[in-house]
């Protein structure tokens, strides 16, 4: 089962990042649509609101701008990157261990385990997002909901920071870094 898995691991690791990739794009375009329509929007404030009324505030314009079905869409849309975006990280990750020294190893793999929690909190996070936008409360608190979101922009920034930095790291220190 493990010789299967690490068979795959390039052809799911490109499957990943061209999903990624395609919706990212997609949803870059629906933001940008979204932009043209409400002065002032952007989706760093939709994810991170200020208080709660400055987030409904924001949906009223958006659906006053008849873009509601366009920001229903960029939040099902997603759904698709974040199946692309996390995992994509952890496996980039776990390739990375690879003939790494233990101690890296470990660490890589703690890294890779750790993109769930992101995905977990975007999870929740468009949850959320969803209720307000059919006209229901945010459901916690706006700094909880901050929270969530500046920690799943950490994590997984982290995560394809650190896989990038060991990628050229691997071309350029082999000797240390790997056995």
């Amino acid at each position: 089962m493990i010789q299967k898995l690490i068979a795959i691991r390039w052809p799911l690791f490109i499957l990943l990042f061209i999903t990624t990739f395609v919706s990212g794009i997609w949803l870059w375009n629906n933001e940008q649509h979204i932009a043209a329509h409400v002065p002032g929007f952007s989706i760093m404030r939709f994810e991170k609101p200020e208080t709660e009324a400055g987030l409904v505030s924001l949906v009223k314009a958006i659906s006053d701008a008849g873009d509601m079905p366009r920001i229903t869409e960029d939040l099902q849309i997603d759904y698709v990157f974040m199946a692309g975006l996390y995992p994509g990280i952890a496996v980039w990750l776990l390739m990375l261990r690879r003939n790494a020294r233990k101690a890296l190893s470990t660490t890589l793999l703690i890294a890779a385990l750790l993109q769930f929690l992101p995905w977990i909190f975007d999870l929740i996070e468009n949850g959320h997002l969803m209720g307000v936008l059919r006209g229901e409360p945010l459901g916690i608190t706006v700094g909880l909901f901050r929270t969530m979101v500046s920690g799943k922009f950490f994590i997984a920034f982290g995560g394809a920071a650190m896989a990038l930095l060991i990628t050229i790291g691997k071309f350029t220190m082999r000797k240390r870094l790997y056995v």
